[in-house]
């Protein structure tokens, strides 16, 4: 106690309890406040909302204005509106900035497009489904020591009641602001707007799906098949799958057939048939003829001696086929057929088949012991010379290097002939 000051007297301290008694209750300061405080404006209504929770509302308000400003680049806008302003000067500066907003401008557009993309959550779906997990674990591990029904508390599942309890305090909020920093309100407000549909007890898988509908991502409504009406179907459309490919007719056919036929002319229809008849009629009515003697006579077998009829046809078959090598065409084009189909008469050979002199090379180049059937080509033998025993005795590769010496040779002689000329 400083020497220049009284200490108060009793007479002065009840007098001074006795004034505070007096006063009413909200003109009665803390300690701690000052007239200042008190002489300031009270607060606008839009920031006057108190939350059912036990966070102080001050700071809850001026966080989420700070996330909405940083989420929505407020700043980065407020800039540019800025130092347009500043460089126009108009007269009328509201009314500049109002027109400038409703404007379309590729900087704002710019920020939208920006702000927009860094409000999604564009993590990894395992990383986000891991944080959820954390967060159920957490819960639950809350759960079995705050609640106050022990069976409640000690469930496998977690409590819907103690999920919507939870999700009001400022440490949870604090925790799921840490983790998804991005839309954690979008997360809580999810679960409070939807607590009539929850379960009771809501297990993880269910957990986990709610959260992760909220997760962030920019989302494309998925396209529905439309469903098919009755005129689209046809009669016959469960026998589709079991007719082969080539000879399918499904409703995509349908309709591109029903167009070319809408489509159709008559009489360019009719001309081409006329000039088609006229070309190839004579070879037509010949092989019209050797079919209808060729199943005039199977049916003739088959009624005289059913057991042949199989043997005719085969026969009749290779027939046509000898037939076909003796008198077909060899100039024919053979484009999309084997080098070595009997019906390529052109000799043409396809992209990747062997020559004789590419498969006389092949042949001469082998390793030593190729394609013999006690080799294990799978596993290194013991012995590095045990496919060597033989090779003398190989008709293959004496002649492979029979060969190769006679191709040396004329190499060498071809060598001598162009040095002699030069």
């Amino acid at each position: 106690m400083w020497p220049h000051r009284r200490a108060p007297t009793k007479g002065a301290v009840a007098e001074d309890e006795s004034f505070k008694r007096e006063l009413p209750p909200q003109t009665m300061l803390e300690p701690s406040r000052t007239l200042k405080h008190e002489r300031k404006m009270p607060p606008p209504r839009s920031l006057r909302v108190l939350e059912s929770s036990n966070d102080e509302p001050g700071r809850e308000v001026l966080d989420t204005m700070h996330s909405y400003a940083n989420a929505h680049q407020v700043n980065e806008m407020l800039q540019i509106l800025l130092a347009r302003l500043l460089e126009t000067q108009p007269l009328d500066p509201f009314n500049f900035l109002i027109t400038m907003l409703a404007q379309k401008d590729t900087q704002l557009d710019a920020l939208d497009a920006r702000a927009r993309t860094q409000r999604f959550d564009l993590r990894r779906e395992k990383t986000k489904k891991q944080l959820v997990v954390a967060f159920y674990t957490r819960l639950l591990a809350l759960q079995r020591t705050q609640h106050s029904d022990k069976a409640e508390a000690y469930a496998p599942e977690l409590s819907r009641a103690f999920l919507l309890t939870q999700l009001q305090l400022s440490e949870t909020k604090a925790h799921l602001r840490e983790r998804f920093p991005r839309h954690y309100r979008d997360l809580i407000q999810s679960f409070v707007s939807n607590a009539k549909t929850l379960k009771p007890r809501i297990p993880l898988d269910e957990f986990t799906r709610h959260c992760m509908e909220q997760d962030g991502r920019p989302r494309v409504a998925p396209v529905r098949p439309r469903p098919a009406a009755a005129a689209d179907q046809g009669p016959l459309d469960w026998l589709v799958p079991f007719i082969p490919p080539f000879l399918r007719v499904n409703r995509t056919t349908r309709a591109a057939l029903l167009a070319k036929l809408q489509a159709l002319d008559l009489d360019a229809l009719a001309a081409q048939l006329v000039a088609f008849l006229r070309a190839h009629g004579t070879r037509l009515a010949y092989y019209g003829v050797i079919f209808v003697v060729w199943a005039y006579a199977l049916v003739w077998t088959n009624r005289g001696a059913p057991e042949f009829a199989p043997a005719y046809v085969i026969v009749t078959g290779l027939g046509a086929l000898v037939w076909h090598l003796f008198t077909g065409e060899r100039t024919a084009n053979a484009s999309g057929m084997s080098a070595y189909s009997v019906f390529n008469k052109g000799g043409a050979r396809m992209l990747g088949s062997l020559s004789a002199e590419q498969f006389e090379n092949e042949i001469r180049h082998r390793q030593p012991g190729f394609g013999n059937a006690g080799d294990d080509h799978g596993r290194a033998p013991a012995d590095p010379y045990a496919n060597d025993e033989d090779d003398e005795n190989d008709p293959d590769l004496l002649l492979a290097m029979q060969l190769s010496l006679q191709e040396k040779k004329r190499e060498e002689r071809r060598t001598r002939r162009t040095t002699r000329r030069r």
